[in-house]
């Protein structure tokens, strides 16, 4: 179990690591899979639209992003419309900790 997890509001300064967040775990578990879009152009749009919609929560452990959920809301129903991990917390329990997190979010 960590030692210490939370979630927190993305601000711009998190994007390089939210961006590595979302990368990861497609390289890795569906490398097969073609990208269609370069880790450069999906940094800058992380940073210039994702974040700034201001819907972005990060998942921390010991002070460190290891997750991202983009969250929306549809005539009062919260979404989370995408949830990444890093691989290296996969089947660990993280994701059930973060959707709890946000939970009854609307």
């Amino acid at each position: 179990m960590p030692t210490s997890l939370s979630l927190r509001p993305a601000t711009q300064s998190d994007a390089e690591a939210v961006a590595q967040v979302y990368l990861s775990p497609r390289k890795e578990f569906v490398s097969f899979a073609p990208v269609a879009h370069s880790d450069k152009a999906v940094y800058r749009w992380i940073r210039d639209i994702l974040i700034l919609s201001g819907q972005v929560t990060v998942v921390e452990q010991d002070n460190k992003i290891i997750g991202m959920m983009a969250l929306s809301n549809a005539e009062g129903t919260g979404w989370i419309n995408q949830l990444y991990l890093n691989p290296d917390v996969v089947g660990c329990g993280r994701a059930h900790l973060a959707v709890g997190g946000v939970e009854g979010w609307c």
